[in-house]
């Protein structure tokens, strides 16, 4: 089975979104102390890991395909290298591969612009806003056209 979700993190708070089930699964939430006072690149990746640990504790990504989006560069590159010089970093990369091995899960994070993420409403819920993008009723589906090749997207690419 196919799923998508988004997942954020800002100074104070986190969220995150997976459609599976035919419902929008979110969770958002406010750091604690220790968490606000760690780099933007681990809150972004702890709150990741989290929201999936909590989707497989509910049963929902067993036996599936999982698109994470993000708009944090620098967790999707220690995701697709395996590893990370930093040592916190490394911890919650090992986690994720953890996860990863259990369940038949397969994971694909896929980087999107921070435009993408305030459209779809994850970096409103990352704030605590629960009234943009898919939290207000808008089709989760619809800001991860992954069905459309780049020239449809973009026909201005085309040479």
């Amino acid at each position: 089975m196919a799923l998508y979700g988004f997942a954020d993190a800002s100074g104070c708070g986190f969220g995150s979104t997976l459609l599976a089930k035919g419902r929008v699964h979110y969770r958002h939430g406010q750091w604690s102390k220790d968490h606000s006072d760690e780099s933007s690149n681990h809150r972004e990746l702890d709150n990741l890991i989290t929201a999936i640990e909590e989707a497989m504790q509910e049963g929902l990504l067993t036996d599936s395909e999982l698109f994470m989006f993000t708009d944090n560069s620098t967790m999707e590159s220690a995701f697709f290298k395996g590893t990370s010089t930093s040592p916190k970093l490394f911890d919650l990369i090992l986690r994720l591969q953890e996860l990863r091995m259990g369940d038949g899960l397969i994971l694909y994070m896929i980087h999107v612009a921070g435009t993408q993420m305030k459209e779809e409403g994850m970096d409103g819920l990352s704030r605590g806003d629960c009234t943009e993008g898919v939290m207000r009723g808008q089709q989760l589906l619809s800001f991860d056209p992954l069905h459309l090749t780049t020239v449809v997207r973009a026909p201005q690419i085309r040479a």
